[in-house]
């Protein structure tokens, strides 16, 4: 279970047009954005599980991460001591990131009860789209 970030189409474009611009430099930029991004998703998708008083075990939460990599494995124990593989086996770009979890009851939480990782994604869209906007506008700065 994924949660996406989507960008209007203008700030797509000036992505875009910065990639080609500055190459490996906007490269390493939005990858850092991206990332940043990816973790205070996660962060804010666990607080939202425990605000939300969904912490039993902890399985659900402790699972919910940010895989920087495709295809990589992800260990986490329960409060009980129990460990799992939390991996999301999931393909993407270079410069994407991915938040969620593999636990099978996850689903049922987040479209059920109260959304988790859609709410976090959701409550980090503007501030990725201000912290790339920085960072790229930085880059221009320097390089022009």
């Amino acid at each position: 279970m994924n949660v996406s970030v989507t960008l209007d189409q203008k700030s797509l474009d000036n992505t875009l047009i910065a990639l080609k611009t500055f190459g490996k430099d906007a490269e390493k930029v939005i990858k850092e954005v991206v990332n940043a991004t990816a973790y205070d998703i996660e962060t804010d998708a666990k607080m939202k599980i425990k605000a939300d008083d969904h912490v039993v075990t902890s399985r659900l939460r402790s699972s919910i991460h940010a895989e920087r990599e495709a295809n990589k494995a992800f260990g986490y124990s329960d409060l009980l001591g129990n460990s799992f593989d939390g991996g999301l086996y999931e393909n993407f770009g270079a410069l994407e990131a991915i938040v969620g979890t593999n636990v099978e009851y996850g689903p049922k939480i987040e479209y059920e009860y109260d959304p988790f990782l859609s709410f976090a994604a959701e409550k980090n869209r503007n501030k990725f789209i201000q912290r790339m906007t920085d960072k790229l506008n930085a880059l221009i700065n320097k390089k022009g």
